[in-house]
């Protein structure tokens, strides 16, 4: 037992010098995998990396709100009425209830301002402050917008300026845009501006739920159980939205993105719904993580098992050697004997007809012994390939070992020894 041991310890360098040639390769890749993962987590790539794809989100969504916004505008400009008819605005306004203001400036001191009919003061009041605001502001500033409109026309094909024009209703600050454009009959020798302002109500009610709705993208069937983006709108000095998509269930938008060109002052919101962009990262950090150390587990179990596995098959080995060197050995005992007894005999020096009859006697049972080897020999073939059939019987030990003793008493003797047994029946 003890020699077996020292043998399996000294093949243990080579088996693990085997398991490192296989494992430092996986050790480096699970350890590269783990230090990439934690500087994931340190600098806050994926969050970084989600918000650059909702930023790309957010200005096709403003693209495409600013599409809307010129083509309603545009066909809204072009149904306005022509400078020679200017007190046709009042039917422009019936037939658009989204607007709420309508003029017509075709040169300093000439601004035809008109307002949906209403008995309400305010916005009484607010017409009357808007034609005062208007008349001056135009007197100075129409022919600059005129020239710019021409440009835009010429270089850009669109017809309309859109900007913000906040109209105060109720001692509140309420967001709506204003169009420009070049109304018919505006020629450059009599040029004129004319232009309208939406209703607060229309945009944040009407204008801005369906266009948020449309420019979120439509969740696939592979990505139903993914969260849903919800996308909103505000202007830059209100907490709360001005107006949201169906998806959006409160809170504060994670990513957001200021209108450049059609809506100045508003700001464009997105987030997910029924999550965040922090537990989309800590939920893919997480699995990450695990799934690394299932693998360095699995690596772990296998390199176990290789162990054993050769270990096994070494140790086999060496068995089998040993087997080998064992076998040659207990061959040559037999032999020895029987080629001693032999000669004796053949010399004739055993005068004695019993001690010879015992010589015969013993070069049979060492001939059976060799037989016996030879079968074990045959034997244990037998059990390697799983082919050996065993037969128990009850054996006389005393007697076996008597047997044993004197097979070997003549060598013994031979040898200068005195050899005693006291052996229980």
């Amino acid at each position: 037992m003890l020699m077996l041991q020292v043998q399996r310890w000294s093949e243990r360098p080579r088996i693990l010098a085997l398991m490192l040639a296989v494992m430092l390769p996986a050790v480096a890749l699970i350890g590269f995998g783990l230090y990439h993962l934690r500087t994931i987590q340190r600098d806050k790539a994926i969050e970084a990396a989600i918000q650059r794809d909702y930023q790309q989100v957010l200005a096709i969504a403003e693209k495409r709100i600013s599409e809307r916004a010129y083509d309603i505008a545009e066909e809204a400009s072009g149904q306005f009425p022509s400078t020679n008819d200017p007190e046709h605005i009042d039917t422009f306004l019936k037939t658009h209830p989204e607007i709420t203001h309508a003029f017509v400036w075709s040169g300093k001191g000439m601004l035809q301002f008109r307002s949906h009919a209403t008995s309400d003061p305010q916005l009484c009041t607010e017409s009357k402050t808007l034609a005062s605001d208007f008349g001056s502001w135009w007197d100075i500033e129409g022919k600059a917008y005129i020239t710019k409109l021409r440009k835009m026309g010429a270089t850009e094909g669109r017809h309309v300026y859109i900007t913000d024009h906040p109209l105060v209703r109720d001692e509140k600050m309420h967001y709506s845009s204003l169009v420009l454009f070049l109304p018919r009959g505006s020629t450059p020798e009599h040029p004129a501006l004319a232009g309208f302002i939406y209703d607060p109500e229309y945009l944040k009610n009407t204008f801005f739920p369906p266009a948020l709705n449309d420019v979120l993208p439509s969740p696939s069937r592979e990505d139903k159980n993914h969260p849903q983006m919800a996308i909103m709108v505000r202007t830059e000095k209100d907490k709360y939205p001005l107006a949201t998509s169906a998806s959006w269930d409160g809170g504060w938008p994670e990513v957001q993105r200021p209108f450049e060109n059609v809506f100045p002052g508003l700001v464009l919101g997105m987030k997910l719904r029924g999550t965040t962009i922090a537990s989309i990262s800590d939920r893919f950090l997480r699995t990450s993580f695990l799934i690394l150390g299932a693998l360095s587990l699995l690596m772990g179990a296998g390199m176990f098992l290789m162990y054993r596995n050769v270990a096994r098959e070494l140790a086999l080995a060496k068995l089998k050697s040993d087997f080998v060197s064992n076998v040659s050995h207990e061959l040559r005992t037999p032999l020895a004997l029987i080629r001693l007894y032999a000669e004796t005999l053949e010399l004739g020096r055993i005068a004695s007809s019993g001690k010879q009859h015992e010589y015969y006697e013993i070069i049979r049972k060492e001939s059976e012994r060799l037989t016996a080897l030879i079968n074990n020999i045959l034997d244990f073939s037998r059990i390697e390939s799983g082919k050996k059939e065993y037969s128990f019987r009850e054996t006389d030990v005393a007697e076996l070992v008597r047997s044993t003793l004197e097979s070997y008493r003549f060598e013994i003797e031979q040898g200068g020894f005195q050899l005693e047994e006291k052996i229980d029946n």
